[in-house]
């Protein structure tokens, strides 16, 4: 259920947003490949196969992961995340949980729940102070039914930064789901504030009705 949220809790985040170094995303020969998967994701994938094979080195083994990710390859592309998460682990701590994080990521979506695990776990641990690695670890613990570690997620995340609406049902279902119907509902009128027409949302309020929590999602603000 919660495959979807991992491409809206973060503008970008299931459309990966690069987490190589700047020099990289800038790099001409990367944007030439992320065009190719853009325009047509079969021949962007051979164009970055191709430059792996010629030694195009990490660049072109996370533009490969992205054409993974837009041929429905979800658990190649977790390997090669996760790869290169491992490579960059005493090069770059942050970078490296980055990637953990997005290889968690790809492992939800190729229904690989251990793997994301574990990933995230990773990631949480090169990384325990980083929003970015928070807010993407909160749909992967909801994959799980980890909701303790969802909420806490999201917590920890609002220290941070503004949750928009997909983080908030989502720490809201958490708290469903942890007998909090009250917190739910604070969270879900927050939600529907913002986007009045959330279907997890609407979905939720209607769980909430039944409990006795009436959120009318165009009154609301």
């Amino acid at each position: 259920m919660w495959k979807t949220v991992l491409s809206i809790i973060l503008p970008t985040a299931f459309c990966l947003a690069p987490a190589l170094a700047d020099e990289t995303v800038f790099d001409p020969d990367y944007q030439t490949c992320v065009r190719e998967v853009d325009a047509n994701p079969e021949t962007g994938r051979f164009y970055a196969l191709r430059w792996m094979s010629d030694g195009g080195g990490d660049p072109a083994v996370y533009c490969a992961a992205l054409a993974d990710l837009a041929m429905n390859l979800p658990r190649l592309a977790g390997g090669r995340l996760q790869l290169l998460a491992e490579k960059n682990r005493n090069r770059d701590p942050y970078l490296s949980a980055r990637l953990y994080a997005q290889s968690a990521q790809a492992w939800v979506a190729g229904e690989e729940d251990d793997r994301a695990l574990a990933a995230i776990e990773q990631a949480t641990r090169m990384a325990p102070a980083s929003e970015e690695v928070k807010l993407l670890a909160a749909p992967v613990y909801a994959e799980a039914g980890r909701w303790g570690l969802v909420k806490r997620s999201l917590d920890e995340a609002e220290r941070d930064t503004t949750l928009n609406a997909a983080a908030l049902v989502l720490r809201g279902r958490a708290k469903m789901e942890l007998a909090d119907p009250e917190g739910a509902a604070r969270d879900l009128q927050k939600a529907l504030n913002l986007e009045p027409d959330n279907i997890d949302g609407l979905i939720l309020r209607g769980e909430l009705a039944q409990t006795g929590y009436a959120i009318d999602p165009y009154t609301a603000r």
